[in-house]
Formats: structure tokens, sequence, C-alpha cells
């Protein structure tokens, strides 16, 4: 994450399409999230911003564009795990995979380049394409708080999500070698389903 990207998430910040599904909650202003950089930068959380590659006619890759960063937070040793977060402040990048693909890219950073055992994740229950991408990533469904988060006029509960190295390594290994990002099992979407549906 580079500091010359905040003004480029202020363009979804505020929108509440783009944040209705994570903590934070606009308005938010461009000085609030300089100094959220400038802490980050000063603590161990790693944010890692989702480039996209630019690329001309003919195919070749002419630059990036910034579309939204992803993190892992509040590392703690020696029991060896973080919270994962993501979020794409693009409308124009939403559901493509690259939130998937981010989260995967994560991953590996968390356990092969920093040797974390778990990572944790949460969201909101109405947050269905969040679900979607942790499930596919390896995450599975470990709690829940009742009416934890205040939203759209009612409080709506919270999904607590882990997943272990050895969860996450066969489904890194198979993205691997197919190029193809994970999807959703029969099993895992019909939970899904029935999990917003019930909402």
């Amino acid at each position: 994450m580079q500091r010359e990207y905040i003004p480029l998430f202020m363009k979804g910040v505020n929108d509440p399409d783009v944040m209705r599904g994570v903590i934070l909650q606009p308005p938010v202003t461009l000085e609030a999230e300089y100094a959220w950089y400038d802490k980050m930068v000063q603590k161990s959380d790693i944010i890692l911003a989702i480039l996209l590659h630019e690329r001309d006619e003919a195919g070749t890759t002419t630059g990036y564009r910034y579309i939204g960063h992803t993190g892992l937070h509040g590392i703690i040793w020696p029991e060896g795990y973080a919270a994962s977060g993501t979020i794409i402040c693009d409308k124009s990048c939403f559901g493509k995979g690259y939130g998937t693909e981010a989260k995967l890219l994560l991953l590996y950073e968390a356990f092969r380049n920093r040797g974390l055992r778990k990572v944790c994740s949460r969201v909101k229950a109405f947050n269905g394409n969040s679900w979607g991408h942790l499930l596919a990533c390896g995450y599975k469904q470990v709690g829940r708080f009742k009416k934890h988060h205040f939203r759209d006029g009612e409080f709506v509960d919270s999904i607590e999500f882990e997943v272990f190295r050895e969860d996450w390594e066969p489904i890194w290994d198979a993205y691997q070698e197919t190029k193809s990002l994970p999807r959703l099992t029969d099993e895992q979407r019909a939970l899904l389903q029935k999990e917003i549906g019930a909402l």
C-alpha cells in the first residue's frame, strides 16, 4: 500500500454501495484516511494494495490501477494468527474475482512468507460476496455474534471465520495448477443461500 493511493480510495470510501458490507462507516475524510495510513505503517499490520493490470489493445501491460487493498491485522506471536480484511473500492470491479484472488495472495503472504498458522475474518451476515470468497479460499464459519453491527436502521449479525494453512494449501495448489480461481462447492453454495436467504 502506498500513501499516494489514499485519494484513489476516497473515490469509493464514501459510497454507501461500496461501504455497506465493511466495518468502516461513511462519511470518512481524506485527513482521516491519511491518519489511518500513517498509523498502519508504524504497526506490524501488513497492508497490500490491489492493483489491476491495465493493457492496450494488443494485450500488453501498460500500467496498474489501484482498486482496493487487503491486509493482515493484529498479528499475534507466538500464537501465529492474524485477522484479514479486503475492500474493493471500485464498483466497476465488483463480481470479477479480484477479491478472491487478493485473498488467496494475502494468505500466501500469511502462511508461506510470514509463517502464520491461522487467519481469521468476520463479515456482516448480509455480505454474501465476502462470505463467498472466504469460503472459496478455505475459510470455515466458526461462530456468530448476534445483532453485532448497526446497518440500515437495524442490528445485524457478525459471522466469524478462520482458515488454517492446511486448509488453504490444496486450494492454492489447485489455483497454481489450473490458473483458475477457486469456486464454491455445491455444499458451500447451499449454505450461503440458506444463510443469506434467511435474513
